[in-house]
């Protein structure tokens, strides 16, 4: 993005989604020691108090990675569809605006997630010691809660998500296929 020739709208989607991408998979890996041994100890102290900060981080930027894959391809199916529209559509500024927007709005649905988690302090059967360990808070148990915020998020970041990138990309799909065959026809007239 340094050079003036790789600024891009489509330069700005493949960079975001690049660094939502590698922030989900440092934080999914973070969240993954949690299954080391003695990760429940007192000396993962800090581990288990941002454990709830952590798993919204994850979530947050899986779901805003779904999205910016979702306005990239709206963003080529109106480069590619209507190239004129494209032209004034298409630029480096709105890329950079929805880029922004989509953030906000994914890590502002992933708000309540720190929420649905506390962590308590146990004693261990097995080896009488302290151990520490992130539960569900009241919000987390709450099932009506579960259940509307699980249906809620499955819908906004799972089905409403692929069913436009299912329709989008036919639609581009088609255009390549239409465009293909009027190629085909005007080399064949000439000749």
């Amino acid at each position: 993005m340094t050079r003036r020739r790789m600024r891009s709208s489509t330069n700005w989607y493949l960079a975001a989604l690049a660094i939502f991408d590698m922030i989900y998979l440092k934080f999914t890996f973070i969240l993954s020691l949690k299954h080391y041994p003695n990760a429940h100890s007192l000396d993962f102290y800090y581990y288990w108090y941002l454990f709830p900060l952590f798993t919204m981080i994850t979530d947050a930027s899986s779901n805003t990675s779904v999205w910016l894959t979702v306005t990239f391809t709206i963003e080529r199916y109106i480069a590619v569809c209507h190239p004129i529209k494209g032209k004034v559509i298409c630029t480096e500024s709105r890329a950079k605006r929805v880029i922004f927007c989509v953030f906000i709005v994914c890590l502002s649905i992933t708000l309540p997630t720190p929420f649905e988690w506390v962590v308590i302090e146990r004693i261990d059967n097995e080896t009488q010691t302290t151990v520490l360990e992130a539960v569900f808070s009241d919000l987390g148990n709450n099932e009506t809660y579960r259940n509307i915020y699980y249906h809620l998020t499955v819908f906004l970041f799972v089905l409403f998500p692929l069913i436009l990138l299912v329709i989008f990309n036919s639609f581009l799909i088609r255009s390549v296929h239409i465009s293909n065959k009027q190629r085909s026809r005007m080399v064949m007239g000439k000749g």
